[in-house]
């Protein structure tokens, strides 16, 4: 186990490498620094570990449950947006905006202030901070934080429920989430019945895709798609449940000649289509498809970002015997999601992948996947899967899982 000492001082040399980078533009958002940002955010959580007593520990774990509470009054009053870009602004004026009595107010601001949510630059008054400015300016920042606590927060509360009651199904419909919302349908079902809930899950899922992990870039640098072998007029890429098409536009904007054809639901691609660039016309296409019915298309990879961890075992099994008819020897198969390393550490960078897995067992009856689960899962498709490997990128939190068809 490092010392404190140890600890501190990996905390100010990778410190010391962030602030170096600021200093230089076009340094400052690459993955290197997103690695020693990591490094440091890691160094400092078994820091803040090592430095407390059981105790004090668990006293601080016990009492975060006010975190949580004073997110869902940011998000429930929309505090941000009545608080100014530039400036200041009273507690006063803010309580009267948000009808809120002035001492409730002036109580949850302050408690926001301890995590991170405002300042008080001079008595009285509030002001943003830079996490609650990034809510003001960024609406689907704002939905993803909703989306977490109002959509998926009530899941958790109710899964001692969803034990008793669903005990190991594997089915969509059969967990926390119905229980929490009193449905027997599926979460992407029950929303499309609630428009609202539906537009908030949308702007959440677009600020997790453009946000921390440079996923994108993490992508390019994962596998040689410009090499000639790969970017040529007939080589075929599929985005399987591809969405609008955001990593099909990324990648034919860094390759030449590579074609992409994005499948999903029919009102989905309708959207891609009218937001495709011009420039790409005619080098990435959209077609409707559901990915539980057998793929129509040949194509040399078929790729799935965020697809499979939102389906059990028996349904990702399912997904998989549905390309075979379509296959020809040597596609490949890419997945790019979360891999979860084996074993278990208190470092910050690897709770990501574990809350993310509990939030997909919750809504979902999924889960986040091992190295070996991702080989065990294709050999049990069909024999004549042949797994690749995982490549993870340093400073990025999704990898690329890939497997090639035999044939």
């Amino acid at each position: 186990m490092p010392t404190l000492a140890d600890l501190a001082r990996e905390i100010l040399r990778n410190a010391e490498f962030i602030d170096g980078a600021a200093s230089r533009p076009e340094d400052a958002a690459g993955l290197d620094v997103e690695t020693a940002r990591t490094a440091l955010l890691d160094a400092t959580h078994r820091l803040i570990l090592q430095s407390q007593s059981p105790e004090s520990y668990m006293f601080q774990q016990m009492w975060s449950i006010t975190d949580t509470f004073i997110l869902r009054m940011i998000y429930t009053l929309n505090l941000p947006r009545h608080v100014p870009l530039v400036g200041s602004t009273t507690y006063t004026a803010v309580a009267a905006q948000v009808d809120v009595p002035l001492d409730h107010l002036i109580r949850l601001v302050r408690y926001a202030i301890t995590i991170g949510y405002f300042t008080e630059p001079i008595p009285d008054h509030v002001a943003h901070s830079p996490a609650s400015r990034l809510l003001a300016v960024n609406p689907d920042a704002f939905d993803a934080m909703g989306m977490i606590l109002n959509e998926l927060g009530p899941s958790t509360h109710a899964f001692p429920a969803a034990l008793t009651r669903f005990a190991a199904s594997e089915e969509p419909n059969e967990t926390a989430y119905n229980i929490a919302n009193d449905t027997d349908l599926a979460i992407y079902d029950f929303l499309a019945q609630h428009p609202e809930r539906a537009r908030r899950f949308g702007g959440a899922m677009r600020f997790f895709s453009g946000g921390g992990g440079n996923y994108i870039q993490a992508l390019l640098d994962a596998f040689p798609w410009t090499d000639a072998a790969n970017d040529r007029d007939d080589f075929v890429v599929v985005d399987v449940g591809g969405g609008h098409g955001s990593v099909a536009v990324a990648l034919a904007g860094h390759t030449a000649h590579m074609r992409f054809i994005v499948q999903d639901k029919e009102e989905t691609v309708a959207e891609g289509r009218n937001v495709l660039p011009a420039a790409l016309e005619g080098r990435v296409e959209f077609q409707t498809h559901d990915f539980f019915t057998p793929q129509p298309l040949a194509a040399d990879i078929y790729f799935f970002r965020w697809i499979f961890h939102n389906w059990s075992y028996k349904y990702c099994v399912r997904i998989l015997q549905n390309l075979v008819p379509a296959l020809k020897p040597g596609a490949r198969i890419m997945v790019y999601e979360h891999v979860v390393e084996p074993g278990v550490d208190v470092l910050l960078s690897k709770k990501k992948e574990r809350y993310l897995d509990l939030f997909m067992l919750c809504a979902y009856n999924s889960r986040e996947r091992t190295e070996e689960e991702w080989r065990a899962l294709f050999a049990a498709v069909d024999s004549r899967f042949v797994f690749q490997s995982v490549t993870a990128v340093a400073g990025a939190s999704l990898s690329l899982v890939e497997a090639v068809w035999r044939g």
